[in-house]
Order: structure tokens, then C-alpha cells, then sequence
């Protein structure tokens, strides 16, 4: 069965591992912490989670998502 969802947030709620593979790294640093970002309101949503960045993206963007994701208490794997 697939689900769908509106926000990247809402993707957080519902999933272990999140994967985001978007076209630039502006992009894949507003799915992490712009509005309805996976990175949540209550900022917990991480919490114990995976989070693969598959965007091909600079070393500063790399690092800033990853100590994003980490704050939250998620785990993070980059591919490239």
C-alpha cells in the first residue's frame, strides 16, 4: 500500500526513514527546516529516526542538514 502526504512534516510523523532526493541544495535544506519541515513544530518528529539526503549538494548544506537532523535526535546517512 502507498500513502501519501501533504508536507514533508507529515512524511516525519509517519515513517522510520524518510529519504529526499529534490533538484538543488536550497531545496533539500527547506525540506529539513522550512515551513512544515521534516525537522517539525515540536521538533521532536526525528526522534529515533532515519534520514537519507540523496541530493547532490556542497559540504556546508551537507553539514548544516546533518547537524540539523542530529539535533533532533535523528539519524542521517548522505549518499551522493
Amino acid at each position: 500500500m502507498v500513502k501519501t502526504y501533504s508536507t514533508p512534516m507529515d512524511v516525519a510523523e509517519n515513517s522510520q526513514i524518510i529519504v529526499c532526493c529534490v533538484t538543488d541544495p536550497r531545496q533539500a535544506k527547506e525540506v529539513v527546516q522550512g515551513n512544515c519541515s521534516v525537522a517539525g513544530r515540536d521538533g521532536d518528529c526525528l526522534s529515533g529516526k532515519g534520514y537519507i539526503e540523496m541530493t547532490g549538494i556542497d559540504p556546508e548544506t551537507s553539514k548544516d542538514i546533518c547537524e540539523i537532523i542530529s539535533s533532533k535526535g535523528g539519524r542521517i546517512l548522505m549518499v551522493f
